[in-house]
């Protein structure tokens, strides 16, 4: 193992440096695991919020579920049943922010049609 750095493991590891507030960074001081490890901490707290900002092959699953979705509110309405469509269009309502986050257009007028 080189200095300066954690050795090479999961998919590697990069140094960065970051500014923190002072109790921020007296309380990171503080943690170590068995190893003295803060890096590892940090990364075990943080990958569930960077998950979430940046779902990644979830992206792919939510996209086919909203255009089976969306199929399937026509066709209720083309059925004129439209309990069935408005429980489904409530269903893709909840699921609007996972939309924003995996840049899928969610077809509001406000909204562009092509992907960023």
């Amino acid at each position: 193992m080189g200095l300066g750095g954690r050795p090479k493991e999961e998919e590697g590891h990069n140094r960065i440096n970051l500014s923190l507030n002072a109790e921020t960074y007296n309380v990171l001081m503080k943690i170590h695991n068995e190893r003295g490890n803060r890096s590892k901490f940090v990364e075990n707290v943080v990958r569930p919020h960077i998950r979430q900002l940046d779902p990644g092959e979830s992206c792919k699953i939510l996209g086919e579920f909203d255009q089976r979705l969306r199929n399937e509110i026509v066709t209720a309405l083309s059925k004129q049943n439209f309990e069935k469509a408005a429980t489904l269009a409530t269903i893709g309502d909840v699921l609007t922010p996972f939309m924003s986050l995996c840049r899928i257009p969610t077809g509001d007028a406000s909204e562009s049609k092509e992907h960023p």
